[in-house]
């Protein structure tokens, strides 16, 4: 629901002046600000009202909805229509110029300063003086630019009614029609638009009796009470003709019966009928919640075409005073042949009731009138609790409480890359467990005794690999009795070994073997995450004392050699980073992404998996050495010699190992293969290195979604599945955003701490302008 505005108008504008009380307010709720003012007297406007009124407007004479009292006029019609048209000029232009006096522009100014323009805007005078009703108050120039305004009026006086607790029992509008005495007018086409309407059900009473009336107005509840005939209003008292007899009616005369159907819950009075005012004001001491009559006389199809246009706009939706504009403002289409028509139709209004909707009259409750603020509230309240929330996450995620939470989403985005072609560059020699079960019993406790080294190291090398990768432990010497193995290992610069640096003073690192220099040496060792996993790629560190002294990994040690004919060296640059080529691999410090703390041990980057079921060219030692595999698959490709086989416990827990399906744990070559793919499509396919951005950056990309879930809950607060679809379609764009930065551009943005700061600004929020609402602040 939009704002209510209150111009309190007390005085006489033609001899004292008018004391102005301005109060803004949201509807339903207390005011939210004032302003005092003046209107000075202005004799002249109110004796151009009076000779505008009786001498050119009721003088044009068109066949009016009025008994007892015959107009007369003189002239042509055309010449009154054309003085009643400029009469009405030089009314609206004095009425102008009186509103924009400076004792009055403060209040001006302030409207315009406080509303806007945008919003549905409930514009309510009061005033007792008949007088300044009768002003046509909507030709206003503020009136004019805010077009989601309606002006109503109001007495000083009013009483805010208590709940029906009568629940109605069918949701439909409920009309009592009385069509009076209509000689000479034509109330027919009123009741076929009453017919017409959408859930609803009407009474007619036609050109009834007095007693008539009385008895549907005490027997049944009614929604809207309607007229239709000739009325008059004389001594500020109003009185409707009924039947042929001329029997009139004046409120006093019904005045319990109107009474009790208020009381059970009476929430619209229309009468289309002229001359309307004396009607309203005895009508509003019953306090009717909503009156619509006519300033002056109307003429008959004045009358029809506001009905339709009214109850068309009304019933499809729009609020009763958007909707009383709407129409009047269509009757503008005929003022060429009854002048000032758009001025004839006025709302009276409890000031204690909000004005219902169709809906509301069906009984059909309206969440669009609950709990709405001011923009300045709930902008003020959106801002503050995104900041206090955004630096209460980012304080926690600084904690590292929020680690745990990031790496599984980080895990999931992983499992979720689009499946990338095999890496051709690689071929994965895997040592089954069938494998180590045709060994002889004594070469068992090795991976690969040298019998069988040998015997594999004569096929794969003659096929001219570019580098082989043994991922096989040997801290021992060959045998003597296979002196050609161990030339190979000595001399052959293309085969890389391993070795572990482990943990010295727990003596778990392993040397490498005996035949193979340092520079074709590179440690196995992998940089586990505190679940177990892995998700970083170690490629250099310092041995220290331990008995692998090494200090680049074995995937880096392959790689470089493979890419030794490419001419690409590996450099540190001044910020301590490898580079190698022309890509650098920023070491992982501190706080990287989700990560709080990080070690910073040796040289590390995320480890980019290469997703797929079978991402490298496998073939198991038995294939091998039956030559049971593609030649080509060999020739100027890294090949890694590995086990597979279960009995050895080398499994490694990877962010697969939650997802079914996929690769799940894998043995260490595969790893190792995953490790040297990196390196290569990094550096020869411009494969992207996990990214993160700068944390200031990040900041602002939690903080944003914190506004968004503030807003959202500003706006839809009210609105509970309505909120909650907004939520869940903002998470879903949240982590849409994330899903492809990561799988297409290998970016990973904060998707945990930002839903949490949209989750809580969204609740603390809504929670805040609900209480501030139930708290009248």
């Amino acid at each position: 629901m939009g704002k209510l505005v209150v111009l309190n108008l007390d005085g006489n504008f033609r001899e004292t002046g008018l004391r102005v009380t301005l109060e803004l307010a949201n509807e339903g709720y207390p005011p939210f600000s004032d302003k005092r003012g003046f209107l000075p007297p202005n004799p002249e406007l109110a004796k151009k009202l009076q000779e505008h009124s009786l001498e050119k407007y009721r003088q044009i004479g068109s066949p009016a909805r009025i008994k007892a009292k015959k107009v007369k006029y003189v002239g042509s019609v055309n010449e009154s229509i054309q003085e009643c048209l400029a009469s009405a000029q030089q009314l609206k232009t004095k009425l102008n110029q009186w509103l924009a006096t400076p004792e009055f522009n403060e209040i001006n100014n302030h409207l315009r300063t406080e509303l806007s323009p945008q919003e549905v805007i409930r514009f309510l005078i009061r005033t007792d003086d008949t007088n300044i009703i009768k002003l046509p108050w909507e030709e206003w120039q503020f009136l004019a630019d805010y077009t989601k305004t309606e002006v109503s009026f109001a007495t000083p006086e009013f009483s805010k009614l208590q709940p029906n607790n009568n629940q109605k029992k069918q949701a439909k509008v409920r009309i009592l029609a009385i069509l009076g005495h209509s000689e000479n007018i034509d109330v027919v086409a009123d009741r076929q638009l009453l017919e017409n309407l959408p859930e609803s059900e009407s009474l007619f009473l036609v050109q009834p009796q007095r007693q008539v009336i009385n008895d549907a107005l005490w027997d049944q509840p009614w929604d809207i009470i309607f007229f239709a005939g000739h009325s008059i209003t004389e001594n500020d008292e109003g009185k409707i003709y009924l039947n042929e007899e001329e029997e009139s009616l004046t409120i006093d005369e019904v005045w319990y019966a109107l009474r009790t159907a208020v009381n059970n819950g009476l929430k619209l009075a229309i009468f289309n009928s002229c001359d309307g005012l004396g009607l309203a004001k005895r009508l509003d001491d019953l306090n009717i919640p909503q009156m619509i009559v006519m300033r002056e006389l109307v003429p008959d199809q004045v009358a029809q075409q506001f009905l339709k246009y009214f109850l068309k706009a009304f019933s499809g939706g729009k609020s009763l005073n958007l909707a009383a504009r709407e129409a009047r403002e269509k009757l503008q289409g005929l003022e060429s042949k009854f002048p000032c028509a758009s001025w004839l139709p006025v709302i009276f209004q409890n000031l204690g009731e909000v004005a219902p909707t169709w809906e509301d009259l069906k009984g059909v409750p309206q969440v669009k009138t609950k709990l709405r603020v001011s923009w300045r509230q709930g902008l003020q309240t959106v801002l503050l609790t995104s900041l206090v929330v955004t630096s209460l996450v980012i304080g926690l995620r600084s904690l590292g409480w929020l680690e745990a939470s990031e790496l599984r989403a980080y895990d999931n985005l992983t499992t979720l890359k689009p499946v990338e072609e095999r890496d051709s560059r690689i071929l994965v020699v895997k040592i089954t467990e069938k494998d180590i079960e045709i060994q002889e019993a004594s070469q068992r406790g090795s991976s690969l005794p040298d019998s069988t080294l040998e015997k594999l190291l004569d096929i794969l090398e003659p096929l001219e690999p570019k580098v082989i990768g043994l991922d096989i432990f040997r801290d021992f010497p060959v045998g003597s009795q296979y002196q050609k193995l161990s030339y190979r290992l000595t001399n052959n610069d293309h085969i890389i070994a391993t070795c572990l640096v482990g943990d010295e003073e727990q003596e778990t690192d392993i040397a490498a073997p005996p035949e193979i220099v340092s520079q074709r040496v590179g440690f196995s060792d992998l940089t586990l995450d505190l679940d177990g996993k892995l998700r970083r790629h170690m490629l250099g560190m310092a041995s220290g004392n331990s008995k692998c002294q090494s200090d680049k990994s074995l995937s880096l040690q392959i790689a470089l050699r493979y890419l030794r004919e490419e001419n690409m060296n590996l450099k540190l640059t001044e910020e301590d980073n490898i580079k190698l080529g022309s890509v650098i691999f920023k070491n992982l410090i501190g706080n990287f992404g989700g990560y709080h703390q990080l070690d910073g041990f040796g040289y590390q980057v995320m480890l980019n998996y290469r997703s797929g079921q079978e991402p490298f060219e496998q073939i198991s030692l038995h294939n091998i050495l039956n030559k049971s595999f593609d030649p080509k698959l060999v020739n100027n490709r890294a090949i890694l010699i590995g086990t597979v086989a279960s009995s050895f416990n080398n499994d490694v827990i990877t962010p697969y190992s939650s997802s079914k399906g996929l690769q799940g744990n894998l043995p260490g070559v595969i790893i190792q293969a995953h490790l040297v793919s990196q390196i290569l499509s990094t550096v020869l396919d411009k494969r992207p290195l996990i990214w993160t951005w700068a944390k200031w950056l990040e900041v602002c990309w939690i903080g944003t979604w914190s506004l968004i879930g503030g807003i959202l809950a500003w706006q839809l607060h009210w609105r509970t599945i309505w909120l909650g679809f907004a939520v869940i379609v903002t998470l879903s764009l949240l982590y849409a955003a994330c899903f492809v930065s990561f799988t297409q551009l290998a970016g990973w943005l904060p998707l945990i701490p930002s839903s949490l700061n949209l989750l809580v600004t969204g609740v603390i929020v809504s929670c805040l302008l609900v209480s501030s609402k139930k708290l009248n602040i």
